[in-house]
């Protein structure tokens, strides 16, 4: 099925830290971040870039389903960028959304409207805010999701979306809110749950649609299965082919494999992961990610890479992780080597703490390597 948060970062904090009770009351509440980078291409020319942002948020249940809710995120941002001596400053309005649930033939279904955060199977084609709607019915052994949405009115510099065609805009940064290309986006999930194995079956079309100057289409057909191996293993695959074209022109064709196995320790809070993807040379999704960390911050396209992540959590209120890839192109041509061990830490009820060391290493081209040193904080008013 879709993935469907409120927002992409706070929504989880929100969750498991401050809306963990029962919603039967107006709520409200507000938070404050600052997230720290000392990167570089070299150690010896290591520069500060930072981000500092705030939000408040409110939600309020409609009548007594606690399933029928509403709810509103507003924030800012100020990004500080010393290696350049720039500034920029942003407003965005990060969830509004309408809530409601419901029985139909004993089974649940789910409404949503609004501006909400959706991501798709795969988590790399799209995965991003949109002005839409969402509907939802469960039953025992299947799943089925509707989604549509509109992309025009997102702030463009807050939400950014792979560009296609010498025609395509690009966002102003020195703007407070710039609005961002305007697609229809359009989506439809079927998910099976196999009852005996525990496994689930999830096929997903995902179409956008550019409504201005010469038209841009983007589709992908996604299969997904997921489930356990064993009582502490567990896996989750999918494959993506995405077809694309400008300007009425011939469709490209191209593919993006990603599985990913990990392994709970019995009695313990240590996990052991291990993953693989491999994105053909051509492939284009629709959210611009970050596909590795070199100085060029690529795509998901023209790319394999296997890893691996161990986390641990030595007491309940502390998380560390340590991960790596190896990076080659679509041809396993050997592009360079990345890690990543990071800390978080809650250290008081209202307080989060985090950072992280990143090095990306291309032993061939110099230029694309990256050193950061990551600190950031959360305090949630």
């Amino acid at each position: 099925m879709f993935k469907v948060f409120q927002t992409k970062f706070f929504s989880s904090l929100l969750a498991a830290f401050v809306l963990g009770g029962s919603v039967a009351a107006f709520e409200y509440g507000a938070y404050i971040d600052n997230n720290s980078k000392f990167q570089g291409q070299k150690l010896s020319n290591i520069k500060l870039s930072q981000i500092n942002s705030g939000a408040v948020w409110v939600r309020s249940p409609l009548g007594s389903n606690t399933n029928n809710y509403f709810s509103m995120q507003g924030s800012y941002q100020h990004e500080r960028d010393f290696r350049y001596k720039m500034d920029y400053d942003y407003v965005d309005l990060d969830l509004f959304k309408l809530n409601f649930g419901t029985t139909l033939f004993g089974n649940q279904l789910t409404a949503a409207a609004g501006r909400f955060f959706v991501s798709d199977l795969s988590s790399i084609v799209y995965t991003q805010n949109a002005d839409g709607l969402y509907l939802n019915y469960q039953a025992p052994t299947y799943t089925v999701s509707l989604y549509g949405a509109y992309t025009g009115l997102l702030n463009a510099n807050k939400i950014s979306m792979i560009a296609i065609g010498k025609d395509a805009e690009i966002a102003d940064s020195d703007k407070l809110y710039d609005f961002a290309e305007k697609y229809v986006i359009s989506a439809g999930t079927i998910s099976f749950l196999t009852l005996a194995e525990n496994t689930s079956v999830d096929l997903q079309y995902l179409g956008a649609y550019r409504v201005e100057h010469k038209s841009t289409n983007r589709m992908y057909a996604t299969i997904s299965v997921n489930g356990p191996i064993s009582s502490n293993i567990y896996y989750n695959t999918s494959y993506t082919l995405g077809w694309r074209n400008y300007d009425h022109s011939k469709y490209i064709k191209d593919a993006l494999f990603r599985a990913s196995a990990t392994y709970f320790v019995p009695n313990t809070t240590l996990s052991l992961s291990g993953n693989f993807l491999y994105v053909t040379d051509m492939f284009v999704g629709f959210t611009s990610q970050d596909a590795v960390n070199s100085w060029d911050l690529p795509e998901y396209v023209d790319l394999c890479k296997p890893g691996a992540t161990i986390s641990i959590k030595p007491f309940s209120k502390l998380l560390l992780s340590l991960s790596g890839d190896i990076v080659f192109d679509s041809d396993l041509n050997y592009q360079g080597v990345q890690y990543r061990a990071a800390a978080d830490l809650q250290l008081f009820s209202d307080l989060y703490i985090g950072g992280a060391i990143t090095q990306y290493i291309d032993d061939d081209v110099a230029k694309n390597n990256r050193h950061c040193f990551q600190l950031k904080a959360t305090l949630v008013l």
